[in-house]
Order: C-alpha cells, then structure tokens, then sequence
C-alpha cells in the first residue's frame, strides 16, 4: 500500500506544477493594473515619484519580468509557505487566509458529510427497490437536485424560510463551537443549499450501481447459498458498488469549493467563496494565488483519498 500511495504523490506533483505556472500567469495577465489595488484608483499613481513606485513594487513582489516573479513565488510557497502581502488589506496572505477558513471548512464539511449520507442512503433504497414509489420519488429528487442550481435554491430557500416564515436567519456567521444551536441555524440553509446536488448524483450512481451489482452471477450463487438478503446486501452488493460511487464522492469534494463562492457570497458568511469573489473584484491577485494553491492541494488531497479508498476496496487496483 506504501508504494501505491507514493506512486500517486509521484503523480501529483506535475498537477501541482502546471496548476502553479497557469494560476500565477493567468492572474498576472488579468487586464488591470494590481498596483493600483495598492495606492488606490484615486491617486492612479499620478502623485507618486518613480522611486515611490519601484519601491511599493518591490514591498509586494510586483517587481522585475513575469519569469521572475514566478520563481520568487514558487521559492517563497515551497520553502515558507508565504504567499506573500495582500494588495488590498496590506496583511499576509496566509493570515488571512487562515482566518477564513473555518467557516469554509464548516460549510464544505458539513455539506459533503450530508451528501454522502444522504445520497448513500437513498440510493441504496432506491437500488434494493426498483420500481416502487421509493424509487420514483429518489429518481424525482435526483433530477430535481441536478438540475436546480446551488444559487436559485438558495435564494428560494431564503425567500421561504427567512422573508415568510422567519425561521432562519437571512445571512451570518456564528462558530458551531461557541453556540451550536445558532449556528445550526445560520448554516442550515447554505449548507443544504450546498449540498443537494451531492445527494442528487450520488444517489442516481448509488442505485445504479446496485442494480448492476444485483444482476451479477456471485450474487445470485450468495442467495442460492442461503445468505440472508441483509448479508448479501452488507457483505456483496455494498462493498462491490462503491466504486464508481467514490469517484462521484472525490468530484464533489472538488465541486463544492467551486459552488460555495456563490453561496457564501449569499448568505455573507465569511469563508473562502467570498474572500476569493471579494479579491476578484479588488484584484488581489496574491490573495487569489494563495486560495487557488490551497484548493489545490485539498483537491490532490481529496483524490489521492479516493486512489486509497479503491486500492482498499478492490485490492487488484494496487498492482496495476
């Protein structure tokens, strides 16, 4: 198993490369000038010497030629782990985004957890029981979950339970370890929001699998044997069908950093989505350096997760 974990480190690393040199020269060649994030768009440089120019260039990495300026970048990432100065707040990159993150990490968390178990559960349901009202009513919220997008059921949801009925609070950010009754409260809906599109495909794999998995010859031989079906489901039809559902599971990992710019942004909490769309607008690319690098890395993280996960399942994977 060591080596097959290595072997996958090994392959990483050029994704982690290609990811550095596309996110640096990509914002780098954003139209616009990032000095101007710095001095403010109403002085435009126009009051400043050269020498006060070169000078704030050279305080946040915004001197010499693009080449260097990314060997600078990938110098200060790999060996301080600094990204360096925010153009906008002037504070460190990893401060900020270190300050950020929890409410992220909550979001996410809490999102994926619910729809792996929810979308298992379903979608077992659904697969023991074809064609029953189960069934259908999985089916109707899979293609409900998949084609509703994460922004319009926010603001629906909002429009609901916040303007109407007053159930829940509209926006805002309370730490589930201060109040916990709060801040179920606070993140009820962003992360449902979130997260029924997970439910959504993980479910539709999930009972696809399990049909395809009930028609198979070993398992009509486990029945013949006189397994009961609860051992046939636990110990055969479970285990051999989650394969293609763990890939589904490592995609929406990655797909939930993308969907929780909008809806952070909805309900103003202060996470990752929202620092990334602020920066956007500001054009604080060294801000948005640094979140690209570390969804990255929770990204490779995540899928290297997933390689381990199928090397545990189906044990032929680790030497291919």
């Amino acid at each position: 198993m060591s080596k097959f974990i290595l072997a996958r480190l090994l392959q990483a690393l050029p994704v982690l490369f290609l990811v550095s040199i596309l996110t640096f020269a990509g914002l780098e060649l954003v139209p616009g000038d990032p000095l101007l994030a710095v001095i403010g768009p109403a002085q435009d440089g126009t009051q400043l010497s050269a020498e006060d120019v070169e000078r704030i260039k050279e305080q946040f990495g915004l001197h010499g030629s693009l080449p260097e300026r990314y060997f600078r970048y990938v110098e200060q990432v790999i060996l301080h782990f600094d990204f360096g100065t925010s153009l906008q707040s002037q504070e460190p990159v990893t401060r900020v985004i270190a300050d950020r993150m929890p409410v992220s990490l909550w979001l996410n968390g809490l999102a994926l957890g619910l729809s792996i178990v929810l979308g298992l559960t379903l979608g077992l349901l659904a697969g023991v029981r074809p064609g029953t009202r189960g069934d259908l009513g999985v089916t109707f919220l899979a293609v409900v979950g998949v084609a509703a997008p994460s922004f319009w059921l926010a603001i629906g949801l909002i429009i609901l339970f916040s303007v109407e009925l007053g159930w829940l609070p509209t926006s805002g950010w309370v730490n589930p370890t201060s109040d916990p009754w709060e801040a179920a409260k606070h993140l009820a809906m962003p992360v449902f929001a979130l997260s029924l599109g997970g439910v959504a495909v993980i479910a539709r794999q999930t009972r696809s699998s399990v049909l395809e998995i009930r028609r198979q010859d070993y398992i009509v031989t486990a029945r013949a044997k006189g397994l009961t079906s609860s051992a046939v489901l636990i110990r055969h039809v479970l285990k051999n069908s989650m394969l293609p559902v763990v890939t589904i599971m490592g995609l929406q990992f990655a797909a939930l950093f993308g969907g929780s710019v909008i809806i952070e942004r909805l309900f103003a909490l202060p996470g990752l989505g929202r620092l990334a769309f602020d920066a956007t607008l500001a054009h604080d690319f060294k801000i948005l350096q640094g979140i690209v690098f570390l969804v990255t890395l929770v990204v490779i993280g995540a899928n290297l997760l997933t390689d381990i996960v199928y090397g545990m399942l189906d044990p032929r994977i680790r030497y291919q």
